[in-house]
């Protein structure tokens, strides 16, 4: 019997909210990739949590539909820019 893939979350964020959100969706079987926007931060999460370098790779290794939660701060001013 075939097992049944987890299921997928993309994060955008690892701040102090989204790393910690990120580590309990991995604890919980998830299977989480996420992306920090603000690329000299320092990043820092457990096993279990997939970085991708931006948000491109992230939405690519996601199966649609995709679910993608944005952790971002009020004043966040960096874009991502579009993707066709």
């Amino acid at each position: 019997m075939a097992e049944t893939p987890k299921a997928q979350v993309g994060l955008v964020g690892l701040g102090t909210m989204g790393s910690a959100l990120a580590e309990a969706l991995a604890r919980a079987e998830f299977d989480v990739h996420a992306v920090e926007p603000m690329a000299e931060a320092d990043v820092s999460v457990n096993d279990g949590v997939n970085i991708e370098p931006d948000l491109a790779t992230l939405v690519a290794a996601l199966i649609p539909p995709r679910c993608i939660l944005l952790m971002v701060t009020e004043m966040e001013k960096r874009t991502f820019g579009i993707i066709k």
